[in-house]
Order: C-alpha cells, then sequence, then structure tokens
C-alpha cells in the first residue's frame, strides 16, 4: 500500500494561517518550515476528496493574497497539482499517474511554480555520484513511479519546503512530525493550541 496524503503549501506567515484556519472552522495542523512558509494538513481534505482540498488552496490563496500549491497523492499512484495565484485564479492543474509519467510538462510546472511563489530550485537532498550503482538503478525503476517520490522531485525543483511531499493531516496526528523540531499548532474548529507531540 502506498502513500496516501493531502496537504496545501502556502507563503504566509503561521499565525495568519492559523487564523484564517480557525476562521474557516478547520481541524488542521498548521506546521512552519521556514522561509515564510507553511504546510496546511487538514482532516476533511485527507479523506481524498479532490473538490475539497481544490477548495480549501483556493479559499487560502485568496483569504491570505498568496500562491498556494494543493497536493493530493492517492495511494502512491495519483499525484493531483493544484497551484493558484493569491488573486483567485487557477494557475494549473496538473495530474500525474504516477506509473504513465507527466501528463503535462513537469518542466514548465516547475517553471510556474517558482514564478507563482518567487523561488529557486533547492540543492538536491542527496547526492547521486555518493549513492551505490544498484541504488541509483533501483530508484529509477521503483523510486520514480512512485507519487511520493515525484512530488518531492517537484518541490525540490520548485525551490518549496519538501515537508508537502508525504505528509497528511492522518500522518500528522498519527505523530509523524514527532521529533521534527517544527512548532506544529493544531486548528480544531475556532480553537488554536500548540500541538504537544510524543
Amino acid at each position: 500500500m502506498g502513500n496516501w496524503y493531502t496537504n496545501v503549501t502556502l507563503r504566509a506567515e503561521a499565525p495568519r494561517v492559523r487564523e484564517v484556519v480557525a476562521r474557516l472552522e478547520r481541524d488542521a495542523f498548521i506546521a512552519p518550515v521556514g522561509d515564510g512558509f507553511c504546510v496546511v494538513l487538514d482532516r476533511e481534505c485527507d479523506q481524498m476528496n479532490d473538490e475539497i482540498i481544490q477548495s480549501l488552496g483556493l479559499t487560502l490563496s485568496v483569504r491570505l493574497a498568496t500562491p498556494t500549491l494543493a497536493a493530493l497523492n492517492a495511494d502512491d499512484d495519483l499525484l493531483v497539482l493544484w497551484l493558484f495565484d493569491g488573486k483567485g485564479n487557477e494557475v494549473s492543474c496538473k495530474w500525474n499517474g504516477a506509473l504513465r509519467g507527466w501528463t503535462h510538462p513537469r518542466a514548465a510546472l516547475v517553471e510556474l511554480a517558482r514564478e507563482t511563489f518567487g523561488t529557486r530550485p533547492r540543492p538536491a537532498s542527496f547526492e547521486w555520484a555518493s549513492e551505490p550503482l544498484l541504488r541509483r538503478l533501483l530508484f529509477r525503476l521503483v523510486g520514480q513511479s512512485c507519487a511520493v517520490t515525484q512530488h518531492g522531485r517537484f518541490l525540490e525543483e520548485a525551490g518549496l519546503p519538501d515537508l508537502g511531499a508525504g505528509m497528511g493531516f492522518n500522518y500528522a496526528d498519527g505523530g509523524e512530525l514527532d521529533g521534527r523540531g517544527i512548532d506544529v499548532h493544531r486548528v480544531r474548529g475556532r480553537i488554536i493550541r500548540p500541538f504537544r507531540q510524543g
């Protein structure tokens, strides 16, 4: 069984994000991840309803007047990314069936995300040259077919925080943010409180 998660990555100060999410009466984790970025992990979105995650991405983009990237990964088989510009416009909706490859030019989406967020690519998370040949070959055969891997590579190339790849509400609620040093807050309806882990 593969990964199942949804999230919204945006560039805004965490207190503002928490306030807007509380006003929307969502049940969510807000994880500030540096450089002014936050990742929103919403309970209802993790039900894998694409209309709900798309709506939350657009709503946060408009209310906070900032670009957002909403993501849905279904069983590491399907990755859906929605990019909103902060002015109420969906800049793009790109689908990636992991086993079939990107249905739209990935490089174009990466460039569009960089322009929208005003970011530059991050350095690769590990050095390919230092990896044993067999591991590199296995990654090319297996790893590229996983949506979470494709999502991580997209975020890296777009200069966006990597927490979005592989993290959703259910994973955070199950303790997967423990020990990462992130000042996570839980919003339940209009109540905001620090999330005490582990």
